[in-house]
């Protein structure tokens, strides 16, 4: 089996009024239509390439990363701080669960820059984003560039774009806004008389981006003819293990449930010496940090010690994961880690609504004039659908992952003794993938039962 791992996100924002009225023409998209939307497009075939990202890829010795991207209050860790209370809130007993909140940053983001009043501070509240409009955009800009530098070791795009309804009369501030710090083009489609060929075409460039993973993202019926726009984020992540497992090792083995009952599980073995890996423990947990080829990437496992408990789940934190990162201590392991493969699918709708981010779905009160004038369109934008799904495979020598966000807008005219530490993880554990030189929080999971797996 080919070692690889890929992380997809893709978010749509959609926006559409009640009534089938046409919009308004006096302001056209055209202006802000790429001329060369292929050249945006990632290669199909099982090996990605390494040249095409939303991000240049020119040749960049060092991207400066400010306060305002990896400092104490800085971005990084505002996502991670939504990344960890997301986690902490989707979780359920006994489920798996696999997002990259990254993304549903990144493509809210982007939603964010056209709120106004009380639509955005809430948005701003739940999500975490700077109120300076400069450290946000800017912060950004740059954290993009930086992940997304070419690298001959693993690949990492991440690719936004805006689909609006032609001749609609978006602002102009709003459009450059996303293309000059989030590089999202906006492309012309005709929602209003050709829904379910314009939903095909987002799903082909969704497909593209995602070296096909993630297919049908948008269901029929999703687009409509009061579609206004839909807002598109993938990111797609390719990399090998440093240290590949042994194939030859790999064994059927009991995976214990949280509730005891036992699974069968492909059980992958990995002995660290040479060379030591970091290796952390306590009296609730061990953890272990995995690293890619290029040593930018690297995965976290945290293995609590008593299958039954989840102590340590329940109290987990951003703050928590840093003290255990900081307390990293280089051993020689015995690592055992299943095999697995899943599928994670949500809407997000209630869960944004019960953290407290009411009105931006709300028709009559959702303020979104940043992205359209009311008095030009004659309606209001608001958001009607957030949805999400993910994909994750690991095996000995690499990770497989897609995940598919979609937020759909509308309008309304209204400790062990051994010579080495004994990692085995056959039991419920929690995942996360990071890069190494930020700290930003790419994707987060937590298996709780390989049997739930796809073929």
């Amino acid at each position: 089996m080919r070692g690889l791992v890929v992380f997809v996100l893709i978010l749509a924002v959609l926006g559409c009024i009640e009534s089938n009225t046409e919009p308004t023409t006096t302001t056209t998209i055209q202006k802000v239509i790429p001329t060369s939307t292929t050249q945006r497009q990632t290669t199909t075939t099982s090996q990605p390439t390494t040249t095409s990202t939303t991000s240049s890829t020119t040749t960049t010795l060092s991207i400066f990363l400010g306060e305002e991207v990896i400092g104490e209050d800085g971005l990084v860790s505002r996502n991670n701080e939504f990344a960890i209370q997301t986690f902490q809130n989707l979780r359920e007993p006994g489920e798996n669960l696999f997002f990259s909140p990254f993304s549903i940053s990144t493509a809210l983001a982007m939603t964010y820059e056209g709120a106004k009043g009380d639509t955005a501070t809430e948005m701003r509240d739940i999500l975490g984003f700077p109120e300076d409009e400069g450290k946000r955009l800017v912060g950004f800009k740059s954290l993009i560039e930086s992940l997304t530098q070419p690298n001959d070791k693993y690949v990492l795009k991440i690719n936004n774009a805006l689909w609006a309804q032609k001749n609609y009369p978006f602002k102009k501030d709003f459009l450059t806004s996303l293309d000059g710090f989030y590089k999202g083009k906006a492309t012309g489609l005709d929602f209003v008389t050709m829904p379910d060929e314009s939903r095909i075409t987002i799903n082909k460039w969704v497909e593209n981006k995602t070296n096909n993973l993630i297919k049908n993202l948008l269901p029929e019926g999703i687009i409509k003819v009061n579609t206004r726009l839909v807002l598109t984020n993938t990111i797609y992540f390719f990399a090998n293990w440093s240290r590949q497992f042994d194939g030859r090792k790999t064994s059927k083995q009991d995976f214990t449930l949280s509730n005891g009952e036992k699974v069968k599980v492909d059980l992958m073995h990995m002995t660290s010496f040479p060379p030591r890996i970091p290796y952390y423990e306590d009296d609730d947990l061990q953890a272990i940090s995995l690293s890619y080829k290029g040593g930018r990437f690297n995965m976290i496992i945290l293995l609590p010690k008593n299958i039954t408990s989840s102590n340590f789940k329940e109290n987990l934190s951003y703050t928590q994961i840093r003290s255990i990162q900081n307390s990293f201590s280089n051993e020689e392991v015995k690592l055992m880690l299943p095999k697995f493969k899943m599928e994670y699918e949500l809407n997000l709708n209630e869960y944004f609504k019960q953290q407290g981010m009411v009105k931006a779905f709300e028709p009559g009160a959702a303020d979104f004039t940043k992205m359209a004038d009311p008095s030009e369109t004659g309606e209001n934008l608001f958001i009607d659908n957030i949805v999400h799904k993910a994909v994750v495979e690991v095996n000995e020598v690499g990770t497989e992952a897609a995940a598919a966000t979609a937020v759909i807008m509308a309008g309304a005219t209204s400790a062990h003794q051994d010579p080495y530490k004994i990692f085995r993880a056959d039991h419920p554990f929690i995942f996360l993938i990071e890069d190494q030189k930020t700290g930003q929080i790419i994707f987060i999971g937590k298996l709780s039962n390989p049997s739930m797996i796809v073929s």
